[in-house]
């Protein structure tokens, strides 16, 4: 059985959350993946949910996207955070977070797609049993 992965999208901006999702689903077929989108930091940390992998925002209003992934690295290591941003000054201070990658906006979809074949090539490694 093939797995189902399941992502989420952090962005106060409703049509970029759509576009995402959209490439989304191209890149994997809609049946593979589950995608939940959330408008702001904070109904995205009322969730409670584990995720394969979590887009998100840098500058939303009340939690931004540095102290939303710092408060998932204080309970997740595993869930790979990729930052999708107009704004390269936060870039070091994400990747000390471990961030996956940092993703300029406007979003461009090849470079999307190559961070997508990277990161799906580690979570199927991370499926096989030793």
């Amino acid at each position: 059985m093939i797995k189902q992965y399941k992502f989420a999208i952090c962005d106060d901006d409703i049509q970029f959350c759509n576009k995402i999702k959209s490439y989304i689903i191209e890149y994997y077929g809609e049946n593979k993946v589950e995608i939940s989108i959330f408008n702001s930091g904070e109904d995205f940390i009322k969730s409670k949910v584990k995720y394969d992998c979590i887009f998100l925002d840098i500058e939303m209003i009340n939690l931004n996207g540095i102290e939303i992934a710092t408060m998932i690295r204080n309970y997740d290591l595993d869930t790979y955070i990729i930052i999708v941003s107009g704004f390269p000054k936060y870039k070091n201070v994400a990747y000390r977070l471990h961030v996956f990658d940092y993703l300029d906006k406007p979003l461009d979809k090849t470079m999307l797609f190559k961070t997508l074949d990277d990161m799906t090539i580690l979570l199927q490694n991370s499926q096989i049993d030793i």
